[in-house]
C-alpha cells in the first residue's frame, strides 16, 4: 500500500497535472517531483480536485513546496483509501504577465 501519482500533462514550463491515488487509509502522504525551474512556495499554485468520494473525504491539503518537490497530506479518516485516482493536482507557478 502506498501513494502514487499518475502524470496526465507534463508538457510545459509553468504547469504540470497528476492524478493521485492513495491505495490505503493509512496512506497520508505523497512528494511529488515537479520539474519545473524557479519555483517557490510563494509563486506556486496548487488546484486540488477531488475524482472520488474518497478523494473529498480525504481532505488532502498541499503542506509544501520546494525548488524540487511538492508535497501533498491528507487525514487518515476511514474510507479515504481506494485504488483509483481518487485527485487531480493542477501545479503551476506564476507568470510575470500576470503582475
Amino acid at each position: 500500500m502506498a501513494t502514487s501519482k499518475t502524470d496526465v500533462k507534463v508538457t510545459g514550463s509553468f504547469s504540470r497535472t497528476w492524478d493521485v491515488i492513495a491505495t490505503a487509509d493509512a496512506d497520508t502522504t505523497i512528494t511529488i517531483t515537479h520539474g519545473l525551474t524557479g519555483i517557490t512556495d510563494a509563486n506556486a499554485n496548487v488546484v486540488l480536485t477531488p475524482l472520488t468520494a474518497a478523494g473529498t473525504l480525504s481532505t488532502w491539503q498541499r503542506t509544501s513546496v520546494s525548488a524540487a518537490d511538492l508535497v501533498l497530506t491528507k487525514s487518515t479518516a476511514v474510507g479515504s483509501g481506494a485504488a483509483p485516482a481518487q485527485l487531480r493536482v493542477h501545479f503551476y507557478k506564476h507568470h510575470s504577465i500576470d503582475d
